[in-house]
């Protein structure tokens, strides 16, 4: 399985729009359709946007449930959010 991450940020009227997904290519391509508007922001404003892609083995690995980092399969707490799995 290939995980990615996607982080674009968005020049808006002085002000910074962030926006992070992550998870397979069919998630992130999903969470970016769904932002309000993106299509005529990318087209009217300055857009940068870094991804990032990782194979990841499915039998080792899980996403927290909390901030959907990748961990460890036998990991009982998120090492990044600290939530319980």
């Amino acid at each position: 399985m290939r995980k990615i991450t996607v982080k674009a940020d968005i020049v808006l009227d002085r002000r910074v729009v962030s926006i992070e997904a992550n998870g397979s290519t069919m998630e992130v391509g999903e969470t970016i359709r769904n932002v309000p508007k993106m299509e005529k922001l990318a087209s009217s404003n300055l857009v940068v946007i870094v991804a990032s892609h990782e194979l990841v083995n499915p039998a080792s690995t899980k996403f927290c449930t909390k901030c959907g980092i990748t961990m460890p399969a036998k990991s009982e707490f998120c090492h990044n959010c600290g939530a319980k799995q």
